[in-house]
């Protein structure tokens, strides 16, 4: 008996059912693509148990005629080409021929359909990939595709399916996407029965963008527009220092197709290099018109993602744009901070603003590219401090060290042991910090803007304020609750709201418990909405939001495991340091003997919790090697 034998249809079909559907959501795409191609302006999508239990589609587009209605459910069945060479100029979504088919064979499927002028519509059943019979039916004009018992015929894909809450939030997030990529149709989404999005036809993705991601979100948005040749690249780019962990809110649309592209992903990211934080990724809507020969849609059996002819002609145009964007931005804000007048008319420089991190950055930028040879100079804005100092002893006018002018008093070294109540150490061999002895360091001044500079006996020290900070509050993070007390919070007097999409939603929503032990308290109240009660007691409510973001993207990729508890604790505390409060004045030579005192009562003073050292102690011997001589 020979080994090799031809598959039977069935298994054939449901082979190729495991490339096209993966999950629910890849159903509710296929089936919202057909509706797309065949012309329908209103789309409805309805949903019961994330897919799982039943999905629908309707739609008032073309329609078919009976005779069609029953072969557009066999393999490689399409009205969108005829020709091999029709795969190199796809104007269409769906051409290959095998969403219906693949669908059926893993699902109960009714199909309703009816064209514009025919009497009467058809109606066709199918039963785990068999066809049970054609029937003539009244329907109105368009089609309708019913899906039940979704993997019921095939077990082991149906075992790895999430949660209802979970496939729910996926389709969606779907739905919003072809939402966002085509303003000119009306979506309605129901979902277990109820109502969760209705979105007219308007005018355009602007409307969209406020309709689905929020106000809010669209006002802190920059448009921007740009054509080369067939290539018409537009868009909106959220405004520095809107940005968020992940690339999930980096939506990019290339013909009306929701796609991910490596090209137009990265060339942003490349033109956002020092507008943001590092680390951060910037909130896009990045929309590409382009010549369908100068495209291959046809690299992916769920057409997920797309390639281009000219990568680099594509990545220049991006890259230029945005970074042209930004750049214009950057000039706006500068000359809202330069001084009146012209000439010789010199007068202080006004500092800039605090509430736009961003904006410095961008003017050091425009300043190398206006100067391409020369060395980029200090920092525009005022010597100042990210550091907030917590209080207590020697953090204000009493402070005995401090005379009354602010600078320290005789003799003011720094005390020979740290007068802070100890934290717990986050090292597991010791629960408690090593007592240190201090190293005599005495007030000098500042450095520059985030860095001061301290005479110990055995030499110079350099202290960086935000990483000792970070240090500091790190170590309390993971001390506060951990044998059973209360953890210190602040309740808000008016809580803080936020909405969100639906994926993050319900990855906080399962995660609510885990963050009320950190002293978060979160309370869902409808859907995607969520209000904040309370934040740990030196945490800056008003960053409530951006941690929480940054903690749920994370959770949703991995990096964060609330099963393993000690790790999760440990990455979750280094996440809400980098959130803690940013002081936007000098430090006065008592704040920084008070964070001193502090730094030395943690665990690991030398560095702060990403590894980076919290200060710079150079020797009297290496200046002395250095000048030649002895000091």
């Amino acid at each position: 008996m020979s080994r090799i034998a031809i598959l039977t249809e069935t298994v054939a079909n449901r082979i190729a059912a495991g490339e096209v559907v993966e999950r629910p959501v890849a159903v509710v795409k296929e089936l919202v693509e057909n509706s797309l191609d065949a012309g329908a302006d209103r789309i409805e999508v309805e949903a019961n148990r994330g897919g799982k239990g039943y999905l629908r589609v309707t739609d008032n587009g073309a329609g078919m005629e009976a005779g069609e209605a029953e072969l557009c459910l066999q393999r490689h069945a399409t009205s969108k080409i005829r020709e091999a060479s029709d795969l190199h100029r796809i104007t269409s979504f769906g051409f290959r021929g095998e969403a219906l088919p693949s669908i059926a064979s893993v699902s109960d499927l009714t199909l309703k359909t009816r064209p514009a002028g025919a009497g009467e519509g058809t109606l066709v059943r199918c039963e785990q990939g068999r066809l049970l019979g054609r029937e003539s039916a009244g329907l109105p004009v368009g089609t309708t595709v019913e899906v039940s018992r979704l993997f019921q015929s095939v077990p082991a894909r149906r075992k790895f399916l999430k949660t209802d809450a979970t496939e729910t939030a996926h389709i969606v997030q779907c739905v919003r996407l072809f939402a966002l990529a085509h303003p000119g149709v009306g979506f309605r989404l129901l979902l277990d029965g109820r109502e969760s999005l209705s979105t007219p036809p308007c005018g355009g993705p602007e409307d969209r963008i406020g309709e689905i991601w929020g106000r809010r979100i669209l006002d802190r948005t920059l448009p921007f527009a740009r054509r080369s040749g067939d290539l018409h690249l537009h868009g909106f780019l959220g405004e520095p220092p809107l940005s968020r962990s992940t690339r999930h809110d980096l939506v990019c649309i290339v013909n009306g197709r929701p796609v991910e592209n490596r090209t137009l992903q990265y060339g942003v990211l490349e033109a956002c290099t020092g507008f943001l934080p590092r680390g951060r990724y910037p909130v896009a809507f990045v929309f590409l018109g382009i010549d369908p020969q100068a495209v291959d849609v046809n690299v992916h059996p769920t057409k997920r993602e797309v390639r281009f002819r000219d990568e680099a002609r594509v990545r220049k145009l991006v890259v230029e744009t945005v970074m042209d964007l930004l750049l214009a931005r950057a000039r706006s804000l500068g000359n809202q901070d330069l001084p009146l007048g012209s000439g010789d008319d010199r007068r202080e420089p006004v500092p800039a603003r605090p509430t736009d991190p961003a904006a410095s950055q961008a003017a050091e930028i425009l300043d190398r590219k206006a100067s391409p040879g020369a060395t980029p100079g200090p920092h525009p804005s005022p010597p100042s401090s990210d550091l907030a100092v917590p209080p207590g002893p020697g953090n204000g006018a009493a402070d005995p060290a401090r005379a009354s002018d602010g600078s320290p008093a005789p003799g003011g070294a720094y005390p020979e042991a740290p007068t802070a109540p100890a934290r717990p150490s986050p090292t597991p061999d010791s629960s408690t910090p090593r007592p240190r002895p201090s190293p005599g360091w005495e007030w000098i001044g500042p450095l520059v803007d985030q860095a001061v500079l301290l005479r110990s006996p055995r030499g110079l020290v350099i202290l960086h304020p935000r990483a000792a900070r970070e240090r500091i509050l790190y170590e309390q993070f993971l001390g506060e609750g951990r044998h059973g007390e209360d953890r210190p919070v602040q309740p808000l007097l008016l809580p803080q709201t936020f909405e969100w999409d639906p994926l993050p939603s319900q990855c906080l929503s399962e995660n609510l418990p885990v963050f009320a032990e950190h002293g978060f308290t979160v309370e869902a109240f409808g859907r995607n909405f969520f209000r904040v009660h309370t934040v740990p007691e030196w945490f800056e409510p008003g960053r409530a939001e951006g941690f929480l973001r940054d903690a749920v993207e994370g959770i949703r990729e991995g990096r964060l495991r609330p099963e393993t508890v000690q790790p999760f604790r440990e990455r979750l505390a280094e996440l809400a340091v980098r959130h803690a409060p940013r002081s936007e004045g000098p430090l006065s030579p008592a704040a920084v003997r008070a964070l001193v005192r502090q730094l030395l009562a943690t665990s690991v003073p030398h560095s702060c919790p990403a590894g980076r050292p919290t200060f710079v102690e150079i020797e009297k011997a290496e200046l002395e090697e250095r000048f030649g001589r002895s000091l």
